[in-house]
């Protein structure tokens, strides 16, 4: 599985990539292979909860399904739709299950750190 630890022990992350293409983005070099694998979308699926059911008890929070299904876009609980580039990452809060995108220029320039 390509699950990462991004920043914090508390948030789970993959790296979404596109082998051999960058898209739109000049400044990302060439990723190799696919880190986002159908394991992956299933354990991000399972883990974004809906964070306005329950009175915001983590205990309880119904699963958002269908946050991201590889077609490059991640919904956020109750706000809305994030577009996703190669090099970004899409992390979750293991706690809240709160969706995070950090994006790849963020990710390799602003002193995150991931493994």
């Amino acid at each position: 599985m390509a699950l990462r630890t991004i920043t914090s022990t508390a948030l789970q992350a993959f790296l979404i990539t596109s082998p051999g293409a960058t898209g739109p983005i000049p400044w990302l070099p060439n990723l190799a292979g696919n880190e986002v694998i159908p394991a992956d979308v299933a354990a991000l699926n399972v883990a974004i909860k809906n964070d306005l059911i329950n009175g915001g008890s983590i205990a309880n929070l119904p699963i958002w399904g269908g946050a991201y299904s590889q077609s490059n876009l991640l919904s956020i609980p109750n706000r809305g739709v994030l577009k996703v580039y190669p090099g970004d990452f899409i992390a979750w809060d293991t706690q809240t299950g709160w969706p995070i995108l950090v994006s790849g220029l963020a990710a390799a320039n602003a002193g995150y750190s991931h493994t």
